[in-house]
Formats: structure tokens, sequence, C-alpha cells
């Protein structure tokens, strides 16, 4: 059997708070061209551009179940996404569609 090791970047923002939730990070193998993204917003994100085939950014998120989140703050974390992207994470989703109030 032959086992391969592969070495990562850890790319990640925290919470400042002081109870152990919250926070996101992101790990990139290091064979993947990659750079960390600088985003100014509240919001608990991290992004990165990598080039796989082609260039894309992801960006991991993490919404808190009891924090209001106002659509300007989603806004203004897209506007600074480049295309093409994908938004991933814990975003806490609560509708009545889905039992949620």
């Amino acid at each position: 059997m032959i086992q391969l090791k592969l070495d990562y970047s850890i790319f990640h923002n925290t919470s400042s708070s002081t109870r152990a939730s919250g926070g996101v990070a992101l790990a990139v193998a290091n064979d993947i061209p990659s750079s960390c993204l600088h985003l100014n917003t509240n919001l608990q994100a991290v992004a990165v551009r990598m080039h796989i085939k082609s260039l894309i950014t992801i960006c991991s998120l993490y919404l808190p179940p009891h924090q209001t989140v106002h659509q300007t703050e989603l806004d203004n974390l897209i506007s600074q996404l480049p295309s093409p992207f994908l938004i991933l994470g814990d975003l806490n989703g609560h509708s009545p569609l889905w039992g949620g109030n």
C-alpha cells in the first residue's frame, strides 16, 4: 500500500469570542496554487483564491444561529469575491419553510 503525505496551508478567521464556537477555516493542499483574500467585513468569513483547473474563489462563512445578519452585510461580502466563487459553511438557515421561526 502506498501512503501519500499531503501538506496543507490553513487559512482561518477565528472568533474573538471567549465561547468555543464560531470561526472559520479552509485547508488547501500546498500543491494547489492559492492565496488568501483580505475581506473587509464583520462577518466570520475567510476566502481563498485558488487555481485548480481554472481560478476559483472559495469562501467559508459562519453565521451564528441567534445573530441577525443583514442583507447588506452579505451583499458587501459577495461584492469582494472574485467570480466564479462558492460560499460554503455553517449558515444556520432558519425558515418557516422547514419549521423555523
